[in-house]
């Protein structure tokens, strides 16, 4: 076969590094590509994010370019802007974790080095997943309201990124906690009126650092998981964090779950803290919840 043969049938494929993600070194992971990529399967590109939301830019570039495969290479934040651009779409999302948290790529089996996840980009398969909206903000992995919401919003602000940082800023949020009143609907019923700490709607089980808050979440069985955490003293929340390593949040007596296609989320204050896939922000109106089965590709081991 010759050379112009062969360069027409390698797919192409683009990396978007967002250097301002995670705690990890991107030089090294921007070597490890030019290493370990298959370059008889890719003709492959990087791109450098300079600014929020470029990646969702780029990637709607690449999917106009015809780009075969667009890779986020950064935490869910970077993962949630690149699956924007290529919901709907036939561009295929891949993942180099290289975040602090990386929960969306731990929960499809990529682990947290680049050269593994480098090695399923070569060897993997496609999947269909479902994607998700809150108010037509799209997320693939987690959203919710409340305590949640809050620890994202402030965590944008704490110097110390990874798990310690992370850890910093809810202990910090959870001295001034005020509980507030939900009232949630899925598919037009009503399921929750109370103070909650906080409502967490998943398309994917897992926040970072494997700790599992939706157990029952399916990536593809085409429906919402809802998991309600009631009023209660903070300290019972501490000592229920063993049921995220050991995935049986669903069991405690301190939630309720639920499923469905669309939730609706209302509260009585002026505002609420809310989250798409890590980053946080506040809302003050109802919070709609609509799921979009079989609308994006990714690739798996």
């Amino acid at each position: 076969m010759n050379q112009s043969i062969s360069n027409a049938l390698r797919k192409k494929i683009v990396f978007i590094f967002n250097p301002f993600s995670g705690v990890k070194q991107k030089d090294l992971i921007e070597k490890e590509v030019h290493t370990y990529i298959d370059k008889l399967q890719y003709d492959y590109e990087i791109r450098y994010t300079e600014y929020p939301n470029h990646a969702i830019e780029i990637a709607k570039q690449c999917v106009e370019s015809g780009i075969d495969v667009v890779v986020a290479v950064g935490g869910d934040g970077s993962v949630n802007e690149v699956a924007q651009s290529l919901i709907g779409t036939k561009t295929v999302l891949g993942i180099l974790p290289a975040g602090s948290g990386n929960g969306f790529a731990m929960h499809l089996g990529l682990g947290r080095k680049a050269k593994k996840a480098l090695h399923i980009l070569n060897t993997g398969t496609t999947r269909l997943i479902d994607t998700c909206t809150i108010n037509g903000r799209p997320f693939v992995n987690l959203s919710g309201m409340g305590f949640d919401g809050k620890v994202a919003y402030f965590y944008k602000r704490v110097k110390k990124r990874g798990f310690l940082g992370y850890l910093k800023s809810s202990i910090q949020q959870i001295r001034h906690f005020k509980f507030q009143e939900y009232l949630v609907k899925v598919d037009g019923v009503e399921v929750v009126n109370r103070a909650c700490f906080s409502v967490v709607v998943a398309n994917a089980p897992m926040y970072g650092y494997n700790f599992v808050i939706a157990p029952k979440a399916v990536l593809d069985d085409g429906e919402l998981e809802i998991v309600a955490f009631y009023k209660a003293k903070t300290w019972r929340y501490f000592f229920s964090l063993w049921r995220m390593l050991n995935q049986s949040m669903h069991k405690t007596s301190l939630a309720d779950r639920f499923s469905g296609k669309k939730v609706e989320v209302s509260f009585l204050e002026n505002q609420a803290y809310a989250h798409v896939d890590g980053e946080g922000f506040i809302v003050k109106e109802t919070q709609v919840f609509e799921i979009k089965p079989k609308s994006l590709l990714v690739i798996v081991p």
